[in-house]
């Protein structure tokens, strides 16, 4: 809200130039009251005030020395009333001026290497993965680039980095009607990778048993050759 707070006194120094003058008006208003009540005490000896009464001495005393004022009813009206004898006083609410955000301009960022560290994400986490994958990596690149842009702008980035990332990915399924759920996505690196334990995935019927089958044939073709 733009208030500083003194960490020693808890006093809010925005409105310290104000205390004494907001002060002086409701001791005023709490002398008022304290009179009316004396004076109706004094009429009506071992009685107490009930609340229509307190309400009628109240307003009279917000009223004194400012019959124009409006007298508050309820502690709604209680609240903007002290607002407002603090704004008569003078006082304005501190200005909070938000810090300027700067970030990259989508022009100036470099998609091809956004291809690039998105697919080497998916690659770490999965071996197969989904158009939703994709997208979800895109914006999560887009998040960390610190971009600051509208919907509009924001939205067509994510959906041209997911196009183009689409179009480096490698199909698992040679068809066209896969549904978009299903993880029949990879990248050439996954494919050659390197690593002593390689993970196949693939939706059923999809043909993880032949090509291990294949690739088993294989790799005792050419141990066989090796051999001689």
């Amino acid at each position: 809200m733009g208030f500083t707070l003194e960490p020693t006194s808890g006093e809010i120094l925005e409105l310290a130039p104000y205390v004494g003058r907001f002060s002086a008006r409701a001791a005023q208003i709490g002398r008022n009251l304290d009179r009316y009540e004396a004076e109706w005490r004094a009429g009506n000896t071992g009685q107490e005030p009930g609340p229509k009464l307190r309400q009628a001495l109240d307003r009279r005393a917000w009223k004194e020395a400012r019959p124009d004022k409006v007298v508050p009813e309820d502690g709604a009206d209680l609240v903007e009333r002290w607002n407002e004898e603090l704004r008569a006083l003078g006082y304005r609410d501190p200005v909070t001026r938000l810090p300027i955000v700067s970030g990259p301009r989508p022009g100036a960022l470099d998609r091809n290497e956004a291809v690039k560290t998105v697919l080497t994400r998916l690659g770490a986490r999965r071996s197969a993965w989904n158009p939703a994958d994709v997208r979800g990596e895109a914006e999560k690149w887009i998040a960390a680039t610190g971009l600051v842009a509208g919907a509009a702008v924001r939205t067509d980035l994510a959906e041209d980095l997911t196009a183009r990332v689409l179009d480096a990915c490698a199909p698992l399924l040679g068809r066209a009607d896969v549904p978009e759920h299903v993880r029949s996505l990879t990248s050439e690196r996954v494919l050659t990778g390197t690593a002593d334990l390689i993970v196949v995935e693939g939706a059923a019927g999809a043909g993880k048993t032949t090509t291990l089958r294949a690739a088993a044939e294989t790799v005792d073709a050419k141990d066989a050759v090796c051999s001689w």
